[in-house]
């Protein structure tokens, strides 16, 4: 048998009992149903589902419908992706003054890491070698292949006439 206390005298008292047998009060079944404690919970979490639920709706952003999307614009202006073409007459240009060109797609992709590096007597070393030449800022050169982020440029004017080599992508512009 469970007890619970009187809530006038503060005395325990069978949680069966109606009234107190110490001071006579009437007592109030302190005991609440499993069956009305599990009530209470599912109607709270169903209340928080759907809560849940209300403001995700509210707040996702609004879909939209892929059939009507816009393909995206290039990301270069019409004149510069003319400029980059192959064929095209374009001229190599750098703040420092003098552009370094490699001689081959490997000469290249080593100039790449040693620029990245920030390493200039690698650079100097690799135009020792002759895997890599130098023009002025500013040169013409005509554009005669691609790669990823590299031209490949024939020199149109100045000592390095008629040499071809590869080059940065954004060095090459009108």
């Amino acid at each position: 048998m469970t007890s619970a206390v009187c809530a006038k005298c503060l005395e325990l008292v069978s949680d069966t009992a109606t009234v107190c047998r110490n001071c006579g009060a009437p007592q109030v079944s302190q005991r609440v149903s499993v069956a009305k404690k599990n009530r209470r919970w599912i109607w709270v979490s169903l209340g928080c589902f759907v809560g849940f639920v209300i403001f995700a709706i509210v707040t996702a952003p609004p879909v939209q419908d892929r059939a009507s999307e816009q393909p995206s614009p290039p990301t270069l202006e019409r004149s510069e992706q003319e400029v980059r073409a192959i064929g095209s007459i374009a001229r190599v240009v750098v703040r420092s003054g003098v552009v370094v060109v490699a001689v081959d797609e490997a000469a290249y992709k080593r100039f790449a890491t040693l620029a990245y590096a920030n390493d200039t007597l690698g650079i100097a070393d690799l135009v020792l070698q002759g895997q890599a030449f130098t023009v002025s800022s500013g040169t013409r050169v005509k554009v005669i292949d691609r790669g990823f982020e590299r031209r490949e440029v024939r020199i149109i004017e100045g000592e390095s006439f008629g040499r071809s080599g590869w080059v940065t992508h954004t060095l090459v512009s009108e």
